[in-house]
């Protein structure tokens, strides 16, 4: 069941929102990234509007793609490899450089709400990097996913009713300053493959701290997060990953992401 504060992408009607001059959104306005409400529409009043978005009015020459999936799906092993395939850089999710990863994993309750406003920080500077910079990028889980975790958290008790409230008015502020990345590629695996993949990579953190039952609610909440409209604001490419990221895999994305960026960067090779 998705969560009434939640709204990854709402699309409030015209009939809803006063006309532009009363609402004074300047151009970096962003409609189409996904927020968090108690009331979609009414926050939408306030922040957004549809007649003036940032992705009209600003079209960065370079491209901005990101990897999305469950843990152990895949997502750093093809980021990397299309990187280096197409010569871009590679933006990876911060694990080494997490400061609350290990003590994340040992008490959720105590460390749950400091782990998501530091990788909702991250990323967010992170993806502003990606935007304005100058050359075309992949990053290795987007934004955009964060949210999932938050309320997946929120839902089990380990994040209070008071910090999840704080955590969606951070990311509703947020992502009114995002452009819409050009496209998201979804690795589609199995709970039991990604399982089998979190052990094999032996990450010390999650050594026996990511259990099958946990990786298939997380699944559960990437289905709603895809049900819920990210699907019809940004481009997403819905990819079986169950396989080997093979040479023949890799080149296979790659063609598809130049398939789709084609129309708006005319300058895009694979």
């Amino acid at each position: 069941m998705t969560d009434s504060r939640i709204a990854y992408l709402s699309e409030p009607s015209d009939d809803e929102l006063p006309p532009l001059e009363e609402v004074g959104a300047p151009s970096y306005r962003n409609y189409d990234a996904p927020f968090c409400a108690e009331d979609p529409s009414a926050a939408a009043r306030i922040i957004m509007h549809p007649r003036e978005t940032y992705g009209a009015t600003f079209a960065p020459p370079n491209v901005v793609v990101g990897i999305a999936g469950i843990i152990g799906a895949g997502k750093s092993t093809l980021a990397s490899a299309l990187a280096t395939r197409l010569g871009w850089d590679c933006i990876d999710e911060p694990v080494s450089n997490n400061p609350y990863l290990a003590d994340f994993y040992k008490d959720k309750a105590k460390y749950g709400f400091a782990m998501q406003i530091f990788l909702l920080h991250h990323r967010f500077r992170q993806h502003q990097s990606m935007v304005w910079g100058k050359r075309s990028a992949i990053q290795d889980r987007t934004i955009y996913e964060d949210v999932i975790f938050a309320k997946m958290l929120h839902e089990s008790g380990d994040i209070s009713d008071r910090d999840f409230e704080t955590y969606c008015s951070a990311f509703a502020n947020m992502s009114n300053f995002l452009h819409r990345p050009d496209i998201i590629v979804y690795l589609d695996v199995t709970p039991e493959i990604a399982h089998d993949r979190v052990v094999a990579r032996a990450r010390g953190c999650e050594q026996g701290l990511v259990p099958i039952e946990y990786l298939r609610a997380l699944r559960d909440g990437y289905e709603d997060w895809l049900a819920s409209g990210i699907r019809g604001r940004i481009p997403v490419l819905r990819i079986d990953w169950s396989g080997a990221a093979s040479d023949e895999n890799i080149a296979s994305v790659a063609e598809k992401i130049s398939a789709i960026c084609a129309d708006t960067h005319s300058t895009f090779i694979v």
